[in-house]
Formats: structure tokens, sequence, C-alpha cells
């Protein structure tokens, strides 16, 4: 028995540290895909009272060759206003290089923000999340003026439609009230949990240690490939494996919403103008906390006075 109790400890050990994700992604477009529906709809879940329907942080998203990498800043905040690390080794080398590196360069590698919520997937029964970049939580939050003022979306969540573009990618088109109580769903529901899963520590490492060992081997390998005259300023080859491992696992659960990222690359390269004036406010630290506060108020409009 003492054995056993050991291994299970060992066990319980391993899931408490775990960096990685554990609820499965959403995924619109493979969704209207499989169904051959014109669209489809999940409901958008509340959080804990108090909070906004979705969880904002930061990460690193860059691409080197065919392969897109996503890495947390630790200059993320919590849901209590508190930076998650004390340093950012991504953030601090681009500071320590601000106005050596190149302009274009210094946007790919620099922090994005990004919003994850839950949401339970009327058609596989099953909560997942939902990541989206800055135009994603813009598209949800402007169908959401449709709603009435009268209408609390932080109480039993709201329903978002999502139908397909011009190009055939899925893209939200509506917001509208939830026909059915969340207590009702549960009812009838086989894997709809008691407690939703908090977004906020589905992305935020729970091994700062180990994680900042990734982030180190993850910046060497974006220096390599995008400034590699800085590349042997940076003494991290131990860190190597910890990346190799972390990318690796990640695969496994990769996010669907990276093509949206991609898109973006592509057509500020190409000089799409109007994109180009969108990333780079974006990048402006003090603009980012207006958005921010400007998306707060919104939330607090829509709630009943």
């Amino acid at each position: 028995m003492v054995a056993m109790n050991k291994y299970k400890k060992f066990l319980e050990e391993k899931i408490s540290n775990s960096s990685f994700d554990s609820l499965p992604f959403f995924n619109a477009n493979k969704l209207l895909k499989q169904s051959k529906l014109k669209k489809v709809s999940v409901r958008v879940l509340p959080r804990n009272k108090g909070e906004l329907f979705f969880f904002q942080f930061k990460k690193h998203t860059y691409k080197v060759g065919t392969a897109f990498k996503n890495n947390f800043c630790m200059y993320s905040l919590n849901s209590s206003g508190e930076a998650i690390g004390e340093n950012c080794p991504f953030c601090d080398f681009l500071k320590e290089n601000k106005g050596v590196i190149d302009d274009k360069i210094y946007t790919k590698l620099s922090s994005k923000d990004a919003y994850i919520m839950a949401v339970y997937n009327y058609a596989d029964d099953e909560i997942q999340k939902y990541e989206v970049n800055y135009y994603g939580i813009t598209d949800i939050l402007t169908s959401m003026q449709k709603l009435d003022d009268e209408f609390d979306p932080d109480e039993d969540g709201f329903d978002l439609i999502f139908e397909k573009d011009e190009n055939g990618y899925a893209k939200v088109t509506s917001a509208t009230p939830p026909e059915e109580t969340l207590e009702s769903i549960k009812k009838v529901s086989e894997k709809f949990a008691e407690t939703v899963p908090d977004v906020e520590n589905e992305v935020i490492p729970k091994n700062k240690e180990k994680y900042m060992k990734v982030l180190k081997a993850a910046l060497e390998y974006a220096v390599k490939a995008y400034v590699p005259t800085f590349a042997a300023e940076l003494n991290t080859d131990e860190d190597d494996e910890e990346e190799v491992k972390y990318t690796k696992k990640r695969k496994k659960n990769f996010d669907p919403n990276e093509d949206d990222d991609e898109e973006e690359d592509e057509e500020i390269e190409k000089g799409d103008s109007s994109k180009k004036s969108k990333m780079n406010v974006n990048d402006v630290d003090d603009e980012e906390d207006d958005d921010v506060e400007d998306i707060r108020e919104f939330i607090r409009k829509k709630k009943k006075l």
C-alpha cells in the first residue's frame, strides 16, 4: 500500500506541475467543414463573478520556416492584475536591443494580445477553449453590441454564431441570448462539468521555473532565425531540449486559431496598410491598456444597472 501511495503522489505532482493545456480547442473552421452546415453556434461560458468572460494574456507568436511558434509571455497579468513572472527573455532582449533590431523583426518577436474563453460546444457536448487575437475579440464584442442593454453576458453566458466568410473561413456573425440555462444543459449533458475550468489556468504555466528554460531556448531559436548576429550573446544551448519537448507536446493540442496570425503576417508583408496600422497600434503598450479599459467599459454597460 505504501509503495502504491508513492507512485500516486508522483503522478499527482506531475499533473499539478504540468505547463500544458487540458481543455481541447474549439475549432469553428473544422466544425463547419465536418457538419456541412451554413452556421454553427457555441455557448460562451461566464467566468468567476466580477470577471470578464475572457482572460487576456500576451504571447510571442512567430514563424520559422513553415513552423509556428507560440510562447506565453511571462509579463502577462493574472486576474488580480499582477505580472505572472518577474522577467520575460523575449521582452527583455527586445527592450535591450530596441533601435538596433529592424522594426519589422521587432514587431514579429514582440508579445501580442490574445484572449481565451471557455465555450460549450453544442455539437460535441463538450466544454472547450476558444482563443482569439485582437481582431477576433473585436468581432465578438461588435456582435455583442446588438444584444439588449438589459442582457448580462456574465450571468448565464451567451451564444456565438459562426458562418463562413467570403474566403471560406469561420467568422463570428452574431451573438444571441441563450435559449437554455446552464443548469438545464447540465441535466441532459453527459460531459458538462459541474465546475467550468478557469481558462486562466489553461494558459499560465504551472511550473514557472521550468517554463523559463523553455522561453530561453525558444528565444535562442528565434534569434538564430531572425537576428543571427545576436545569437552568440545568448547562452541557452543546454535548454534546447526543453523547448523541443514543449513544442512536441503542444502539437498534440495545437491552437487552431494560428491560421489567423499567419494570414495577418502575410498581409502585412504584402503591404496591407490598414492591417499594418492596426498591428502597430496593438503593439504599443499604452494603447493596449486603453483597449482593455474600453472592453471593460463595454461589458460594464451591458450589465444591469
